[in-house]
């Protein structure tokens, strides 16, 4: 599948939806996004730091029993100092659903990822306690608003075999970064996509673009969303895709 969006420029006023101007999580992704109790895999955490000031990030797993994490202790939690806007940690299936498996066929596994300017948040200076990863909402209020940035994925959790899991789709871009527009121009953002369908959104860093989510199942995707000059700059937008993941053994499982 062909997927097509445009950037189209012009010199409107921002909007809030789609604009980011602080230390934002824009993504989580699972490498791979089903595993066995115990295996460990990558989390891919794709980060926003439009003031630069900095972030460490870190993830961890929570499989809740609507109380507790079935996971003992906090050294399940990886952090990443001075993290990259994409940074990878490696996590771990948990080995506690396990026992679990026998009466259901899968289990969804929550993960959590937290990214801060540096010194901001505790739990990411070896401060953490499992009932601080069980619970991220009754510290959360105790942070400031701004630097602070919490997201939360799910790992899909089987005893399935390798080739019988849920995979990625793999995600071609066919343009060259950076791209910019000046007012009114089109920018063609073009990927192939190895899926059966894809959810496109558009989002600026200091400008803004048009609130996007499209969704499409075949053919070609096109979307438009806009610049504007702020503080003597062309600011530039970035595009995420959500896919539908891919069982190669049987049929396609959202995730």
């Amino acid at each position: 599948m062909v997927i097509a969006l445009l950037l189209t420029g012009c010199t409107g006023g921002p909007i809030d939806q789609t604009r980011v101007e602080e230390l934002r999580l824009m993504a989580m992704v699972f490498e791979p996004p089903e595993a066995q109790p115990a295996e460990a895999v990558s989390l891919t955490v794709y980060i926003a730091d439009p003031l630069e000031e900095g972030a460490d990030a870190g993830a961890w797993t929570c499989a809740s029993d609507g109380t507790a994490c079935l996971e003992e202790g906090a050294d399940r939690l990886q952090v990443a100092d001075a993290a990259a806007p994409i940074t990878t940690l490696t996590l771990r299936a948990p080995p506690e659903v396990e026992p679990l498996l026998g009466g259901a066929e899968e289990i969804p596994v929550s993960t959590w990822a937290l990214a801060c300017t540096p010194g901001t948040c505790p739990l990411l200076e070896g401060n953490a306690r499992a009932e601080d990863l069980a619970d991220p909402d009754a510290w959360l209020s105790s942070l400031p608003i701004t630097g602070v940035t919490l997201g939360r994925s799910t790992l899909l959790v089987s005893d399935r075999a390798v080739g019988e899991r849920l995979e990625n789709p793999e995600i071609v871009p066919q343009f060259d970064p950076p791209l910019c527009a000046e007012p009114e121009e089109i920018v063609p953002l073009t990927f192939d996509a190895d899926t059966s369908s894809a959810t496109a959104y558009g989002y600026t860093t200091g400008g803004a673009s048009r609130p996007s989510m499209h969704r499409v199942s075949t053919g070609r995707l096109r979307s438009s969303g806009w610049h504007r000059r702020r503080k003597g700059a062309w600011t530039c937008g970035s595009s995420s895709l959500e896919t539908r993941g891919v069982r190669r053994s049987g049929p396609s499982r959202s995730r």
